[in-house]
């Protein structure tokens, strides 16, 4: 890679020695340019809940329609499957 193509790209993380940007001195390990999937659900969370302060449960909807509808019974459905299911069956079988 060219000098000029280094700095012709402002996305480019590598430098004109062809050395990473990204790079941590101290572990000599890669840094991570794009942000963790923990924190864009954080920042999700923390919008809904705003949207849910703001306009209530009506604009919740208006804004995630049928996602948030989802959401709730996936998170009954893992939640009622452990309690009720699992547990007791473990539970039965001695496994605790």
């Amino acid at each position: 890679m060219s000098a000029a193509a280094c700095y012709e790209d402002p996305m480019n993380f590598i430098t004109p020695a062809g050395e990473s940007l990204l790079r941590d001195p101290m572990s000599d390990k890669e840094i991570s340019s794009a942000p963790s999937i923990l924190s864009r659900l954080r920042a999700i969370a923390s919008e809904g809940r705003k949207t849910l302060k703001e306009s209530g449960v009506k604009g919740l909807l208006r804004r995630y329609g049928w996602k948030v509808l989802a959401l709730v019974l996936v998170y009954y459905l893992v939640r009622d499957t452990l309690l009720y299911l699992i547990l007791p069956y473990l539970i039965a079988r001695n496994f605790f």
